[in-house]
């Protein structure tokens, strides 16, 4: 909820957190059926529409059509790819990631969120992505 708030306070729109909550809820249950991962899905995708300025959803059948090809195509030229490299793609997007006048705004309107945050953000830092969600939802 804490990145879904980030973006409706930048966009100037109001989230209802139960009805964010019961779709993400109704997702994971008809996921279940097929063995899919949705918890995260929509805020990486989020993420990037925003920083990919994009203005419709139409981005979002863009980037599936994307990922698709790069699995199908290029799975097993990139099989291949020192760790090193694939470390220096992500350290160079890691810095736009940060916000820190969001984590602020966060502080501001909801401690409870921010304190999702912070676990989250330390939780992914040090041990691992299913850490960090761990415990930022143990914050709740």
């Amino acid at each position: 909820m804490a990145v879904g708030r980030s973006f409706a306070s930048i966009k100037g729109y109001h989230l209802d957190g139960n009805k964010e909550m019961l779709a993400m809820g109704c997702m994971n249950i008809a996921g279940s059926f097929t063995s899919c991962y949705v918890v995260t899905g929509s805020f990486s995708r989020t993420a990037v529409n925003f920083s990919a300025r994009s203005q419709s959803s139409i981005s979002n059948i863009v980037m599936a059509v994307t990922v698709i090809l790069c699995l199908e195509l290029f799975t097993r030229l990139l099989y291949y790819t020192p760790m090193a490299i694939l470390a220096s793609i992500i350290l160079s997007a890691f810095p736009r990631l940060i916000d820190i006048r969001e984590a602020c705004y966060i502080w501001k309107v909801d401690k409870v969120d921010f304190l999702a945050c912070i676990g989250a953000f330390f939780g992914v830092l040090f041990v691992s992505a299913e850490t960090g969600l761990i415990v930022a939802c143990s914050c709740w």
